[in-house]
């Protein structure tokens, strides 16, 4: 019989570059799949950061305001 066990890892690292006027709906498509494997799993399998032209708010269409993580000039190395 197959035994299986989870290893640990470092979470898969994604940026989400945003801009002006992005579309808050993909942003919520693209964030709450990994949020919830985070939820439903035993450890954190993804980690990501809000990246931006500049470090600062981004507003979305529907005037959702978001406070980036990063200026893509200083953004770190991200898995995605």
């Amino acid at each position: 019989m197959q035994k299986w066990s989870i290893q640990s890892h470092t979470p898969v690292s994604v940026g989400f570059l945003l801009f002006e006027r992005f579309s808050n709906m993909c942003l919520a498509n693209c964030v709450e799949p990994m949020r919830a494997a985070n939820t439903l799993g035993d450890r954190q399998v993804y980690d990501w950061a809000f990246v931006g032209l500049n470090q600062g708010v981004v507003t979305s269409s529907s005037q959702l305001s978001v406070l980036t993580d990063y200026a893509i000039a200083d953004a770190p190395q991200f898995d995605y």
